[in-house]
């Protein structure tokens, strides 16, 4: 793989690619909280080992602009309060966490839609194969991305994310037919429960959207089986976007 550092409006991307590949789809995948920038750089290569028709994609991982003050490169795309999320996942109750809508998050869709809009026009790249994702906070902010983008774009991944911002993602999956979506969670997330994801799912399935669901035996965290079904995901779509 060869690297680039790259501005995209106000955030710093890596895009890293198959060296001498023609570009035919780009994949552009979200940290999580408290994460560095680079944190899911690696997993350009483990898709494309994984599924080696993914060498003509060109991945990219853009950095979130909020620093928090942990020591060490820590980034985040909106605060948390995780007394509250401690709290609910104590009583098992997520109906808050899944109505609420996360300071900025319509800003943060901006920047990644940016991101979106300017690297498939250079790589001269469609729409519809272009896929969103991203791990935990990064799942989520991909989620709100793919289902508020203007046009539909080829499938969104979310590795351990969960269901927010409720009354605009049923409206969203309301107007769009037939969305792909791959999700993994682990079923021992203390972080993000797995019934969170289950709801998630669920609001998908109600609308009539396609969900390749994967759960695993695990914690909140992104295991080979999740990698290799989103590589699968990825490299089953082309051309099949709505």
């Amino acid at each position: 793989m060869e690297y680039e550092r790259r501005r995209v409006g106000e955030l710093d991307c890596i895009v890293a690619r198959v060296e001498g590949a023609a570009p035919q789809r780009l994949a552009v995948l979200c940290h999580g909280f408290g994460a560095p920038g680079t944190d899911l750089v690696d997993l350009g290569e483990a898709l494309v080992a994984s599924e080696p028709n993914l060498a003509d994609t060109v991945f990219v991982f853009p950095a979130a602009l909020i620093e928090l003050e942990m020591g060490f490169d820590a980034r985040a795309w909106w605060p948390i309060n995780f007394a509250a999320l401690e709290e609910m996942t104590r009583k098992n109750q997520f109906g808050d966490l899944e109505d609420s809508v996360p300071p900025g998050i319509e800003t943060q869709r901006g920047h990644i839609e940016r991101v979106i809009t300017e690297l498939s026009g250079a790589f001269s790249i469609g729409t519809h194969e272009v896929f969103v994702g991203g791990f935990s906070q990064g799942a989520m902010l991909a989620t709100d991305v793919f289902l508020n983008h203007a046009e539909p774009l080829g499938g969104l991944i979310i590795w351990s994310g969960t269901l927010i911002n409720r009354q605009n993602w049923r409206e969203r999956m309301k107007l769009r037919s037939g969305l792909r979506v791959v999700q993994s969670h682990g079923r021992l997330d203390p972080i993000l429960p797995f019934q969170g994801a289950i709801h998630l799912r669920d609001l998908f399935v109600e609308h009539a959207h396609q969900v390749d669901f994967h759960p695993f035996q695990g914690y909140h965290s992104i295991p080979q089986s999740a990698v290799s079904a989103a590589a699968r995901f990825i490299a089953a779509s082309r051309g099949e976007n709505c």
